[in-house]
């Protein structure tokens, strides 16, 4: 009867550890279908984020095309805006206005005069190798350089009231801004 009993305790013995397997199992199981749970939760996540972020990058993209699309035009502005400073120079420095050239050259600064005196000197200069030419009995040689000394002179003339015209509009300019 020990033989007996002896296996029914290794059965009963079986049996409870077979139990606590399965109850191990069972707990292992659920235990597995929370971190799935979690991990689906996570991933739907991600997911989202994801496309959050797919979402950040176009709008980034799009932003950089229309800065680049902004400074190509601020670059063109920019030029016109130079190439109209020039104009307007030009315009004053025309002008027969009294009051504006009296504004010009109440402006004007020695950096203005430095450049336009220099070619009226050398206008000067070939005024004077005209006479000089001209009492040699040269005609067409005098009255070459009394054309150019004329022309060189008008130039010299341009130039100071166009520096001074650019000084006169850069400083407005920089009143308005």
């Amino acid at each position: 009867m020990n033989a007996k009993k002896e296996e029914k305790e290794v059965k009963l013995g079986a049996e409870e550890s077979a139990e606590q397997m399965l109850e191990a199992g069972v707990q292992d199981i659920s235990a597995g279908a929370v971190e799935l749970e979690s991990a689906d939760v996570i991933a739907t996540e991600a997911a989202g984020e994801l496309a959050e972020g797919a979402s950040d990058l176009t709008r980034a993209e799009d932003a950089l095309v229309a800065a680049q699309r902004v400074s190509d035009l601020s670059g063109v502005v920019a030029t016109a805006g130079v190439v109209d400073v020039a104009e307007g120079a030009e315009m004053l420095a025309a002008s027969e206005d009294v009051a504006a050239i009296s504004a010009i050259v109440g402006l004007m600064g020695e950096e203005d005069l430095e450049q336009g005196l220099g070619l009226a000197r050398l206008a000067g200069e070939l005024e004077a190798a005209g006479k000089v030419v001209e009492r040699m009995a040269m005609p067409v040689l005098t009255a070459f350089l009394d054309d150019r000394s004329a022309q060189l002179q008008e130039v010299a003339v341009n130039t100071i009231l166009q520096s001074a015209g650019s000084r006169a509009l850069s400083q407005v300019l920089a009143v308005k801004a």
